[in-house]
C-alpha cells in the first residue's frame, strides 16, 4: 500500500516557521467567510464549526480570515473584528477549537483602506492618497495622525490576537486594501515621509512590525500577504514584490504569502479566474523565494494535491495555501493522504462562494452546501424508505438524489431533456468554462457508489415523491415583426438543438446576465457574427467581477460586440429597434435572436428546485435541494 509520504513526499516534510513547527506545507489560506460571524464581527458557534472541520483535515498551519483591527476598515458585513478587547473571548474559543485539532493557527489583520464600505464604518475611507479604487467614491488622505492612530490599532490588534491564543498574526499587504495601498507607487502619490520613495511607502508596514513587536513579544511571529503584482499601470510589479519581500525580510517576518492584487488590469491579466489554469501564482512564489531566506507560500487555484506536491518538489515555494478546494471540501487532504482523491468535493472555479456578501449569508459552495452550516446536524437515515424521481440532473436535483439516497431512499434522475449536470453540463461547453465539468463528474461518480439510478424519463406514477429539479420554461421576449420561429432559446443553441440553418450567420444574443454572455461567446467562437444586447448598464451583472471580465474579454477576442442599457422594440426585416440610454438606434441585420434571458421557475404540485445557470443563484438551489431532501 502506498502511504501519504510515498504519495506526496514534498508536501508532507515538516517545516519551521518563525519558530513554528508544521507537520506538513499544507495551508489553509485565510479566506473571507462573509458573514459567518455575528453582525458586530465576534466569532460564533457557526464560525467555528467553519473552521473545525478544516482544522481537522491535516493541514500544516490554519491561518484565520481578515479581521479588522478598525472600524474605519469594515469591508463587508459581519467582517470578523479584532479591534476591541471585547473581540478576546470568542477569538479565543475559535483558538482553542481549531488547536484541539493539531495545527498552530495565526490571524489575519485587515485594514479595507479605499474599499472600506463607508455605509459600514460610519466614515469616509482612508487611504494613503485620495485616489479612488474602481467602484469607489475618492477615499481621504490619511493624515499623520491617522497614520499613528493605525499604527496603534494594528498593535493592539496583535496584541489581542496573542492573548486569544493565536501562535502569530500575518499582515494584509494584498488585495486592494490599506497596506498594499502604501506600498504602491501607483496608489500612493504623497510627497511627505510616508511617500515619495520605497522607503517612504514602505514606512507605513514597517512601523506596524515595530510596534506589534512592542505590545506582542519580539518573538511572536509576524508573517505577510504581499502581491506579485498590483495589476496597475506604475504599480507592483515582480521586480517591485521582491524589493518588498527583502525588505520585510530584513524587518523579521516569518514567512511570506505570495497573492496578487484586484487593481483595473486585474480583469485582462489575472489568471485567477474561471479558466485560469492551477497553481496561478507559483512563478510569483518563485521569484519572490529566490530573493529571500524565508518560508515562502504560494497560492492561487490550488484545486489539488497533485498540484501543490510539483510546485514544493520543484523549489517554486515552501508551502502551499489552500483556499477554494477547502471552501469545496474541508476533507481534501485528508481524503488525498489516503489515496481518496476522486471522492473530493472539487473546486469548479464558479466563485458562487463570494455571492452573498452583501447580504452576509455565509461562505458556502455550489457543491457541498455543507459548506458554512457546519453547525447543523447532518441528514438521518429516513424512517420510511420511499421511491424518489427527481426530474432535472441539474446540480440542485443531483444533490437532492445524493442526499435523499444517503438517507435509504430508492432514487432515480432523470435527465428530462438535457445532458447529466443539466445548465451545468452546457456551460461546461462555453470556451474558458470547461473545468465545471468537473462538477457532473463529481456527482456521476458519486451518484454511481450511491446506485442512483439515472435515465432519460420515466413515468412519474412509478415513485412516491417527485421533485421537479429542471430550469423551468424558457423566458421568450416578443418582438414586434420578429417570428417566433427566429426567437432560439439559449439552451437550445448550448444543447446542440439549434443548427446552422436555425441559427444563420448573424445572431443577436438578449439577456441580461452570464447565462447571456456565455452563450453569445460560445457562438462567437463557432464562427457567428454575434452581438450581445444586454439590458443593464454592464453586461453578465449577476457574475463575480473576474468571470464577467474574462467572458467580456474572450467575446471580444472572438469578434462578438456588446451593445449595453438596450431595449428591443421591434424589428423590421430582420433590423432591431432599440432604445439606449433613452436614444433609439437600430442593430443588424440579423438572422435569428438567442434569448439568453433565464426561466420561468417549474410551476407544479411537485416539490421544485430549479436548475439555474448562475452559479450563487444555483448555489441557492442546492441548499434548498439539501434541506428538502433531509426531508423527505
Amino acid at each position: 500500500m502506498i502511504t501519504a509520504a510515498e504519495r506526496y513526499p514534498a508536501l508532507t516534510r515538516p517545516i519551521t516557521v518563525g519558530g513554528l513547527v508544521l507537520r506538513n506545507r499544507m495551508v489553509m489560506s485565510p479566506m473571507t467567510t462573509y458573514g459567518l460571524p455575528d453582525a458586530d464581527g465576534s466569532s460564533n458557534e457557526r464560525h467555528r464549526a467553519y473552521y473545525e472541520a478544516r482544522a481537522r483535515s491535516g493541514l500544516g498551519l490554519i491561518r484565520v480570515e481578515s479581521a479588522m483591527v478598525h472600524l474605519s476598515g469594515k469591508s463587508w458585513p459581519h467582517h470578523l473584528a479584532v479591534d476591541d478587547d471585547r473581540c478576546i473571548p470568542e477569538l479565543a474559543r475559535l483558538v482553542r477549537t481549531i488547536k484541539r485539532h493539531g495545527p498552530p493557527v495565526v490571524l489575519q489583520l485587515h485594514h479595507g483602506g479605499r474599499v472600506a464600505v463607508e455605509a459600514l464604518s460610519g466614515t469616509r475611507p482612508l487611504a494613503p492618497s485620495p485616489l479612488a479604487a474602481s467602484g469607489h467614491s475618492v477615499p481621504m488622505e490619511m493624515t499623520l495622525q491617522d497614520i499613528e492612530e493605525m499604527v496603534e490599532a494594528f498593535g493592539q490588534a496583535a496584541r489581542r490576537a496573542r492573548e486569544a491564543g493565536f501562535d502569530g498574526v500575518e499582515l494584509h499587504i494584498g488585495t486592494a486594501y490599506l497596506l498594499l495601498s502604501f506600498i504602491s507607487p501607483a496608489q500612493n502619490i504623497r510627497q511627505d515621509e510616508y511617500g515619495r520613495d520605497f522607503a517612504g511607502r514602505m514606512r507605513f508596514p514597517l512601523r506596524i512590525v515595530d510596534r506589534i513587536r512592542e505590545l506582542a513579544g519580539r518573538e511572536y511571529p509576524i508573517g505577510a500577504r504581499i502581491v506579485g503584482s498590483d495589476y496597475h499601470d506604475g504599480g507592483v510589479d515582480l521586480s517591485y514584490g521582491q524589493q518588498v519581500a527583502r525588505r520585510l525580510e530584513t524587518a523579521g517576518l516569518a514567512y511570506l504569502d505570495v497573492s496578487a492584487g484586484i487593481g483595473p488590469n486585474a480583469i485582462r491579466d489575472s489568471p485567477l479566474t474561471i479558466g485560469g489554469g492551477q497553481g496561478v501564482f507559483a512563478d510569483f512564489a518563485a521569484a519572490v523565494k529566490s530573493v529571500v531566506t524565508i518560508p515562502v507560500m504560494s497560492v492561487g487555484r490550488y484545486y489539488s494535491l497533485a498540484t501543490a506536491e510539483e510546485a514544493v518538489a520543484s523549489g517554486k515555494t515552501d508551502l502551499v495555501a489552500f483556499a477554494r478546494a477547502l471552501i469545496a471540501d474541508p476533507e481534501l487532504v485528508t481524503k488525498s493522504l489516503r489515496g481518496e482523491e476522486t471522492t473530493v468535493v472539487p473546486c469548479i472555479g464558479c466563485q458562487a462562494c463570494h455571492g452573498g456578501m452583501t447580504q452576509a449569508l455565509g461562505v458556502s459552495c455550489v457543491l457541498n452546501p455543507a459548506t458554512g452550516h457546519e453547525h447543523e446536524a447532518g441528514p438521518r437515515a429516513a424512517a420510511e424508505p420511499r421511491r424518489v424521481l427527481v426530474r432535472g440532473s441539474g446540480v440542485p436535483g443531483l444533490e437532492l438524489a445524493r442526499v435523499a439516497a444517503r438517507r435509504g431512499h430508492d432514487v432515480t434522475v432523470a435527465a428530462a431533456g438535457l445532458p447529466f449536470g443539466g445548465l451545468l453540463a452546457l456551460r461546461a461547453r462555453v470556451p474558458g468554462a470547461e473545468e465545471v465539468a468537473r462538477g457532473t463528474d463529481y456527482f456521476e461518480r458519486t451518484l454511481a457508489t450511491l446506485r442512483v439510478r439515472i435515465v432519460d424519463d420515466v413515468p412519474a406514477e412509478r415513485f412516491d415523491v417527485t421533485v421537479d429539479a429542471r430550469p423551468g420554461s424558457p423566458i421568450l421576449p416578443e418582438i414586434p415583426g420578429v417570428s417566433p420561429a427566429k426567437i432560439i432559446p439559449g439552451e437550445h443553441v448550448l444543447a446542440g438543438r439549434a443548427g446552422n440553418e436555425d441559427l444563420g450567420e448573424r445572431v443577436a444574443v438578449v439577456g441580461p446576465g452570464i447565462f447571456a454572455g456565455e452563450t453569445a461567446l460560445y457562438l462567437a467562437a463557432a464562427g457567428k457574427d454575434v452581438t450581445l444586447l444586454a439590458a443593464g448598464e454592464q453586461p453578465m451583472e449577476d457574475a463575480h467581477g473576474l468571470i464577467a471580465g474574462t467572458t467580456a474579454l474572450r467575446f471580444a477576442a472572438q469578434g462578438g460586440r456588446v451593445i449595453t442599457s438596450a431595449t428591443v422594440h421591434a424589428a423590421t426585416d430582420g433590423v432591431l429597434d432599440i432604445e439606449v440610454g433613452g436614444e433609439h438606434r437600430q442593430a443588424g441585420p440579423f438572422d435569428c435572436i438567442v434569448a439568453a434571458i433565464g426561466w420561468d421557475p417549474p410551476d407544479g404540485p411537485e416539490y421544485v428546485v430549479a436548475d439555474a445557470w448562475d452559479a450563487f443563484a444555483a448555489r441557492l438551489q442546492v441548499l434548498k435541494a439539501t434541506r428538502l431532501a433531509r426531508k423527505i
